[in-house]
C-alpha cells in the first residue's frame, strides 16, 4: 500500500474511534507497517472489525498481507520443463535406478541393525 493508503487507513481509524489517538510517534511506527500491507485488505478486515468490534483495532487485527508465489512450485515447474526439453539417457536412468537400489539396501540394512540391537 502507498504511504497516502497508510495515512487514510489511520484517518478512518481515527474517525471511527474517537478515543484512538494518533500520536507522532503512533504514526511513526504504523505507518511503515500498514505500508507492507494489502491495502484492499486491510479495508475489507478494518471493515469486519468495526462490525463486530466497539474497541479501535490493533494492526495485527486488520493486517492484510500480499500473497508471497510458491517459491517450491516454480522450482517444480521450472524442473519439470528442463526434464520435457532435456530428458534423461537410458544410461542416466540405470545409473540412477542402481543408486536408488544401494539406498533402499542400505535403510534395510539400517532397519535390521536397529530392530536386532533392541
Amino acid at each position: 500500500m502507498t504511504r497516502d493508503q497508510a495515512i487514510e487507513i489511520l484517518q478512518m481509524i481515527a474517525e471511527l474511534y474517537p478515543r484512538f489517538e494518533l500520536s507522532k510517534a503512533k504514526a511513526q511506527v504504523m505507518l511503515p507497517a500498514l505500508e507492507r500491507m494489502e491495502y484492499q485488505g486491510v479495508l475489507d478486515r478494518l471493515e469486519q472489525h468495526v462490525a463486530e468490534k466497539p474497541y479501535a483495532p490493533t494492526l495485527a487485527e486488520i493486517a492484510a498481507y500480499p500473497r508471497e508465489e510458491n517459491q517450491v512450485l516454480h522450482r517444480y515447474q521450472r524442473y519439470a520443463e528442463e526434464a520435457r526439453r532435456n530428458p534423461p539417457t537410458e544410461d542416466q536412468k540405470r545409473a540412477f535406478k542402481k543408486q536408488l537400489e544401494a539406498l533402499f539396501k542400505r535403510g534395510e540394512q539400517y532397519e535390521l541393525s536397529e530392530r536386532l540391537s533392541r
